[in-house]
C-alpha cells in the first residue's frame, strides 16, 4: 500500500467519499449474495452535508498519494452519546488497518464529553469485529422491514391522545421544541436540535411529514415520513404508547397513497414487529446489529431515522 494521508473530509470530499462507499458496499453485497442496488449520490449528499455541518470534527477519510479516497469514518456527536454514522473502506485497501486508523480517529471527536458511544452495523464480520475490539458489544439485531401500510388506513388513535401534525412553523414554536427535547432526552437519552431543524426544515419544504403527539397537554411521541416512504424517527415516551403511534403514522402514510414504506426496526420492539409481520411486511436480506459501549435510552420505544442519524 502506498503512502497513505489521514486528514478531515469537507465538503469538496463528497464525490470522493460516495465513490469510496460505492466500492465498499457493493463488495459487501456481492460476498453476501444481496442484490445490487442503484445507490445516486444525491440521495445522500444531502444527510453528509448535514453531518459535516454539525460533526465535521468527526468526519476522517484516508486517501492515497493520487487523492483516491481509501475509506472514511463519520460520527454524530449529540450530548453524551456519540454515534458511528458512517464507516466504509475500499476492498482493495481492506487488511491495511485503515478501518482501525480511522475509527480510531473518529472516537477521539468528543472524548470526555460522550458516555457511549454506538453504532448499528451489517453483518460483516471483520466490522463487528473491530467494533467490539474498541469497547461495542453487539445488543440486538436491527430489521430492515418493508411493506404497504394499506391495512391501517382510517386507524383512529385512543381517546384523549392527540395527533399535532408538524409544519413549517414547527421549528420556530418553543412548546413544540421543547416537547421534542424532553422526548429525545427520555428515548434516545440525548437531546438533537440540530436534526429536528434538518427534519423540521423539510417538513416546510413537502419533502417529509410528521406528528408530534400529547395527552392530556403532555408530549407522549413523534414521528416523521418522508416522501420517498422512509419512516423515522418515531418516539413514544411509554413502550405501551409505541403501537398506537406507529399505527396511527401508518395510517396517516396510506391516506397520503403510499403503497409501500420501510423503516429500521429495533428487534427488541417486539410488539412493533409483531404489528408490521402481521400487516404482511417482509424483512429485508441481511441485517444489522446494533452495538454500544454501554445501554443506548429505550430502544424498544424508536424507530430511527436511518443509519446516518439515528
Amino acid at each position: 500500500m502506498s503512502q497513505i494521508r489521514y486528514r478531515l473530509a469537507t465538503v469538496a470530499d463528497l464525490g470522493g467519499l460516495h465513490r469510496a462507499f460505492l466500492a465498499a458496499v457493493q463488495d459487501l453485497d456481492r460476498r453476501t449474495g444481496r442484490p445490487p442496488v442503484e445507490r445516486p449520490q444525491e440521495h445522500y449528499d444531502w444527510l453528509r452535508r448535514h453531518v459535516m455541518q454539525h460533526d465535521g470534527g468527526g468526519w476522517w477519510l484516508a486517501e492515497d498519494e493520487g487523492g483516491t479516497v481509501l475509506g472514511w469514518s463519520s460520527a454524530v456527536l449529540r450530548e453524551a452519546t456519540w454515534f458511528l454514522s458512517g464507516f466504509w473502506v475500499r476492498p482493495e485497501a481492506q487488511g491495511f488497518g485503515i478501518g482501525r486508523n480511522l475509527l480510531q480517529r473518529t472516537l477521539d471527536y468528543g472524548r470526555g464529553q460522550y458516555r457511549l458511544h454506538f453504532v448499528y452495523a451489517s453483518d460483516e464480520p471483520r466490522a463487528l469485529a473491530l467494533y467490539q475490539r474498541f469497547g461495542m458489544v453487539a445488543r440486538f439485531p436491527i430489521w430492515a422491514i418493508a411493506g404497504n401500510p394499506a391495512g391501517l388506513v382510517g386507524y383512529q388513535l385512543p381517546p384523549e391522545t392527540v395527533a399535532q401534525p408538524l409544519t413549517s412553523s414547527s421549528a420556530s414554536d418553543r412548546q413544540t421544541r421543547i416537547a421534542l427535547d424532553a422526548l429525545d432526552l427520555q428515548v434516545r437519552g440525548a437531546r438533537r436540535a440540530a436534526d429536528h431543524n434538518l427534519w423540521l426544515g423539510f417538513v416546510g419544504s413537502g419533502s417529509f411529514s410528521g406528528q408530534l403527539y400529547w395527552r392530556g397537554g403532555q408530549p407522549i411521541g413523534y414521528s416523521y415520513l418522508s416522501n420517498w416512504g422512509m419512516l423515522g424517527p418515531v418516539v413514544a415516551e411509554a413502550a405501551g404508547d409505541f403501537v398506537p403511534l406507529l399505527k396511527h403514522a401508518l395510517g396517516q402514510a396510506a391516506q397520503r397513497g403510499f403503497g409501500y414504506v420501510h423503516c429500521d426496526l429495533p428487534s427488541i420492539n417486539a410488539e412493533a414487529v409483531r404489528l408490521l409481520l402481521d400487516l404482511r411486511w417482509r424483512i429485508g436480506p441481511g441485517h444489522s446489529f446494533f452495538l454500544s459501549s454501554a445501554p443506548v435510552g429505550m430502544m424498544d420505544r424508536y424507530i430511527p431515522n436511518g443509519a446516518t442519524l439515528f
